[in-house]
């Protein structure tokens, strides 16, 4: 099968076994193998219990092929990061039901499914750069965190395992983008008065969208980076290269200004946020763009 998921990876029979087996990633996500341990798993009145249990069940390394259990005995990255979103970090949220199917409209997510326990989402998400492993982690991190979301810190270990779960409803994308971003420490310059929703009967849409700067978080989902800030203007770097200006933005003209003629913009142009948005996330429809804002599910 095309699909990006179709890539192997390391199997453990338990979580204590140090040596490991080959197993495809697509097959393991699509097995109902071992759903019957799954089931006890679920059925544990405890939380003692339950780890009892769970340390029995088979797991896989999403990150790498391993000769040993442990990071210095990688053999190969698989190209992916996987991530946990519990509910016992996010007790804040009051929706957190319907997050599986926020998760599953990000482009960059490849599978979405239920945890071992039915009590969280785990996520894969293909990267770029391999070899930069930890700096995307970080970037991802970060990016939930902008979005009110909690993830699991221990997933930014390389081999990290991940235990069985079979999700009779979980989410596949095999065609999904690889995310380029990486952390940079300057990313979180964002607005602290962010709308939840952009529907005020006062200004048009895209007035209220250039008023924030989530446009910031959409040219780093796609790839851009912040190469660095100096007065009211922070400058970035294109998706593909790892260093070097390609675009600025002045905060207090509002304008996001593209010197390079390698991305979706024109060059030696200027663009506000809300176009930022559209052309990088509704391929330059902008119509669908202030329809899609005006009933944009924000996570509270």
């Amino acid at each position: 099968m095309n699909s990006i998921l179709n890539i192997d990876c390391s199997m453990f029979t338990t979580a204590k076994a140090t040596e490991p087996e080959v197993v495809n990633l697509l097959y393991w996500l699509h097995s109902d193998k071992y759903l019957l341990q799954q089931l006890r798993v679920r059925s544990c009145m405890s939380e003692d219990e339950q780890k009892a249990e769970k340390v029995l069940m088979p797991c896989i390394t999403p990150s790498g092929l391993f000769s040993k259990r442990g990071k210095n005995y990688l053999q190969k990255h698989t190209g992916f990061i996987a991530i946990d979103i519990d509910l016992k970090d996010n007790l804040h949220l009051s929706n957190f039901a319907k997050l599986k199917s926020e998760l599953c409209k990000i482009q960059n997510v490849a599978y979405c499914g239920l945890s071992v326990s039915g009590k969280g989402y785990w996520i894969l998400i293909p990267i770029t750069y391999p070899d930069q492993h930890e700096e995307h982690f970080k970037f991802i991190e970060s990016y939930f965190k902008s979005k009110s979301l909690v993830i699991d810190s221990a997933c930014k270990d390389i081999a990290r395992l991940r235990f069985y779960s079979y999700d009779t409803e979980a989410y596949f994308n095999h065609a999904a983008i690889p995310l380029q971003a990486i952390y940079s420490q300057v990313i979180n310059k964002q607005s602290n008065s962010r709308q939840i929703v952009f529907n005020s009967k006062d200004k048009p849409v895209w007035d209220q969208y250039n008023e924030t700067k989530d446009f910031q978080n959409v040219l780093l989902k796609h790839g851009w980076q912040i190469n660095n800030e100096k007065g009211c203007k922070t400058y970035f770097t294109r998706p593909g290269k790892r260093s070097g200006i390609s675009a600025e933005f002045d905060d207090d003209k509002n304008i996001f200004y593209v010197f390079s003629s390698s991305t979706e913009f024109e060059s030696s142009k200027g663009y506000n946020p809300f176009q930022v948005y559209a052309i990088l996330d509704h391929g330059r429809d902008f119509s669908q763009a202030a329809k899609t804002l005006m009933t944009t599910f924000y996570i509270k």
